[in-house]
């Protein structure tokens, strides 16, 4: 992933798997801690409300007639990560 989020608290990795599912991640560091990550961190968990529903259909809706246009597919696949702040 191109999202690196690290705390103190966070300790050497010594596992990484993803769930049956690929909803989640689970990784375990030499801390004693089991941590569950979302496989896809943009993704809300839960029932979405009518109008998440349809404006998210209405996004794929437009990314999908505009699919030919090279503008279109590098906004698609763009990520927006915040700079850090030193």
């Amino acid at each position: 992933a191109r999202d690196i989020y690290h705390t103190k608290r966070m300790q050497r990795v010594f596992t990484v798997n993803y769930t049956m599912d690929n909803t989640y991640i689970v990784s375990g560091s030499d801390d004693t801690n089991v941590r569950l990550w979302k496989a896809r961190a943009s993704e809300k968990l839960g029932q979405l409300t009518t109008r998440e529903e349809s404006a998210m259909q209405y996004r794929q809706a437009l990314v999908k007639k505009y699919q030919h246009m090279p503008q279109v597919k590098a906004i698609h696949r763009s990520r927006k990560i915040p700079k850090v702040i030193k």
